[in-house]
């Protein structure tokens, strides 16, 4: 009894059997032979489902054809899997997916490997045969130089394994520049190439997504443009000279609590005006506040370790100039007098400096007596001396962030004015 266990699937005639049929059958089978070498069409998927496809025994076949064109009249809404049997038949096939819906197809034989085929493409793939196992594989990955020289082809992917080269050679033949990559990576990575040719002298960057693009990049003795420019580990911006030999540069602090952006004026200020900041980093030229010095006077009388505070002034005075002018007390059968005293302190804290002059005139006898003298203490400032000239009527002692303070520091006497200029 004839049996079709053969690849192709025709007739094998046992001896003895078919006879005066032998003609018929074998030229049955020639024409199947020649259908496996040709090009077929098959509307296998007439429904959006995974279809199975059964190549005759020893009648024509469109799967049995070496060129398979896979159509159908159903519109695929996903990639669906057609299976070709029986799975015992191994040999090899040009797929096309022609199937309508614009869906791959996933060729299979067995429980083995599958092929996909995206719609409109087409895969040369061999079926192993091995039973209930079996598997397609895509003939063209083990095949080495399959593409003839001199020719265009086209690919959807090309794997260069083990660290391989794509070359690119000139005209000659006898040089190339090549592309390959690194000898290890992390994981995957994709480039995708910018649609237009950049301007002359632009670079290619990267987004850090895969995506090139062109971009201009500074060059010396150039014109250049960026978005942002990051000078990092308190590193600095330094503007040259024409010469090139000396700078002036740029700096952030140390150290800063958290980040912030000056944003410069629109256009140039004033002469005289200074650089001035809305709070929220947003320069402008205008008059500084609190450049300009305040004059003032006031009282302090005799009451011992009395402290005057003068606030307000907007500044931390750096100088202050004062003329403080006052009386001591006259005893019977004595003459009045007046006394000055002139000075300035500088500084704050134990950094403070101060100067001081005192003028005494008339002493109670009558008599004129003019007395000079200058005191220099750190941290303090006299002034006032009472008749006999061993009193003090008070001390600058501090010069605070919007003034300075005034402290009495004597009994003797009686109420000065304080007559200042405190100057930023």
């Amino acid at each position: 009894m004839a049996v079709y266990t053969n690849d192709l699937r025709l007739k094998e005639i046992t001896t003895g059997d078919e006879s005066g049929t032998w003609g018929t059958s074998t030229n049955t089978n020639l024409s199947l032979i020649a259908e496996a070498l040709s090009f077929a069409t098959e509307a296998v998927f007439d429904s959006d489902a995974d279809k199975t496809t059964t190549v005759a025994d020893g009648a024509t076949d469109p799967a049995r054809a070496l060129y398979y064109k896979v159509t159908g009249s159903g519109t695929l809404s996903a990639t669906r899997t057609l299976t070709i049997a029986p799975n015992t038949i191994s040999r090899v096939m040009f797929i096309e997916n022609a199937t309508t819906g614009s869906q791959s197809i996933n060729i299979s034989q067995g429980s083995g490997a599958n092929i996909t085929i995206a719609s409109g493409t087409a895969k040369v793939v061999y079926l192993d045969g091995a039973g209930s196992g079996a598997a397609v594989v895509d003939a063209l990955t083990l095949v080495d130089t399959f593409v003839k020289p001199s020719t265009n082809v086209s690919f959807t992917r090309i794997n260069v394994t083990a660290a391989g080269e794509i070359r690119l050679e000139d005209s000659s033949g006898g040089e190339y520049v090549s592309l390959k990559a690194p000898s290890t990576v992390a994981s995957n990575v994709s480039f995708t190439l910018p649609a237009a040719d950049g301007s002359s002298g632009q670079v290619m960057k990267t987004d850090g997504s895969g995506n090139l693009g062109f971009v201009s990049i500074n060059t010396p003795g150039a014109a250049a443009s960026f978005t942002q420019v990051d000078i990092t580990a308190e590193g600095d911006l330094r503007l040259q000279d024409a010469s090139g030999g000396e700078y002036v540069a740029l700096e952030a602090p140390a150290t800063i609590s958290s980040s912030y952006t000056l944003e410069l004026p629109a256009a140039d200020g004033s002469n005289g005006q200074a650089l001035l900041t809305n709070g929220s980093g947003v320069l402008s030229f205008g008059s500084a506040s609190g450049t300009t010095p305040v004059s003032g006077f006031f009282e302090i009388t005799t009451s011992d370790s009395t402290a005057y505070s003068k606030s307000g002034l907007s500044f931390q005075p750096s100088l202050i100039v004062f003329r403080a002018v006052g009386g001591a007390t006259v005893g019977v059968g004595e003459y009045p007098y007046f006394s000055t005293s002139d000075g300035f302190a500088t500084g704050t804290g134990s950094n403070q400096s101060s100067v001081s002059s005192r003028v005494m005139d008339k002493d109670a006898s009558g008599s004129s007596v003019t007395e000079y003298g200058v005191v220099k203490n750190d941290g303090y400032c006299w002034w006032i001396n009472n008749y006999d000239g061993a009193y003090n009527l008070g001390q600058v002692t501090a010069i605070a962030s919007d003034g300075f303070t005034v402290t009495s520091a004597v009994l003797n006497g009686t109420t000065a004015t304080v007559m200042y200029t405190a100057y930023p």
